[in-house]
């Protein structure tokens, strides 16, 4: 935490992800030299989201099926 605080002096932000914050939430705000950032993310598809979830699925079930 030491080594990030110091490399962040100067930046307008820290962008870190959900896991990092878990732990980074618990510093003391006023330790931090700029905002720390936590996007929340989302994917939306456009086409072929159908297609992806029956790769995915039949992927899952053949590993499933691999393992007994």
């Amino acid at each position: 935490v030491d080594r990030l605080i110091e490399s962040a002096s100067g930046s307008d932000a820290i962008v870190v992800t959900g896991k990092d914050w878990v732990k980074l939430s618990r510093v003391p705000a006023d330790w931090w030299p700029c905002a720390v950032v936590r996007p929340r993310l989302s994917i939306g598809f456009v086409e072929g989201e159908s297609l992806l979830r029956d790769l995915v699925i039949g992927t899952a079930g053949l590993r499933i099926d691999a393992d007994q």
